[in-house]
């Protein structure tokens, strides 16, 4: 009994956190989408907003697809020195 409801309170501690988080980008964006209408122009800021999702789904669902592969460690050492170069 001790072990199924600490599994739910992790639980529900893992959905509440999840859903903080996304309510934090959901408000961060339209902040930053109106400052980047005001100084950028709608087109620009709009090819930036497409840029930075398109990378930021693509490496996660790499890393999801790679979460149990023997290549993780070899990915993520590659991914960070495209970032750094």
């Amino acid at each position: 009994m001790e072990t199924t409801n600490k599994t739910k309170n992790s639980k529900e501690i893992r959905a509440n956190f999840l859903l903080l988080i996304t309510a934090l980008i959901w408000g961060g964006g339209l902040v930053a989408q109106r400052l980047g209408m005001r100084e950028l122009g709608p087109f620009i800021s709009v090819c930036l907003l497409f840029r930075l999702c398109s990378l930021l789904s693509s490496v996660l669902g790499l890393a999801f697809f790679l979460r149990n592969s023997n290549y993780r460690r070899f990915f993520w050492s590659r991914f960070l020195s495209f970032l750094v170069e």
